[in-house]
């Protein structure tokens, strides 16, 4: 079932976006504390900092993990973004493509290939299209 969910750090770069539709599974984060750089200081976005001597930071969030179809379907409904991992043609690796949708037609903005799984597609497909946007903003 753990295949089934975005990666914990492409969540939080979600979240980042404006992600906020309820999902399935939702994880516990801490907001990164302030004393970054005094001793025992926590630099870790999670609930259980690995610095001793470290205050527990009060503000514990709750980080919604999206499935992948939910990710995709909100880069097309949001930004009018489509991502599409895939086996390429001669299947002995796989690609992704992006593209930007208008109302007539879909322009390609990005494309990579030669994966060697389409998990590691569907990875970079979804980075990409969270670099876009971001780059953007």
């Amino acid at each position: 079932m753990e295949k089934e969910f975005v990666p914990y750090g492409l969540a939080l770069r979600l979240g980042s976006l404006g992600f906020d539709e309820r999902c399935f599974r939702y994880e516990s984060v801490k907001k990164i504390c302030e004393n970054q750089a005094q001793p025992g200081g926590c630099q870790l976005p999670n609930v259980h900092c690995a610095y001793p001597k470290c205050t527990i930071d009060s503000s514990v969030e709750s980080l919604p993990i999206p499935t992948w179809q939910q990710a995709f379907r909100w880069f097309r409904e949001k930004y009018d973004l489509e991502g599409i991992p895939q086996r390429a043609e001669e299947r002995e690796w796989y690609k992704f493509w992006v593209y930007e949708l208008h109302e007539d037609c879909k322009v390609m903005i990005s494309s990579e290939i030669q994966f060697t799984t389409y998990a590691e597609a569907e990875l970079a497909c979804l980075g990409k299209l969270i670099e876009i946007v971001e780059n953007n903003k």
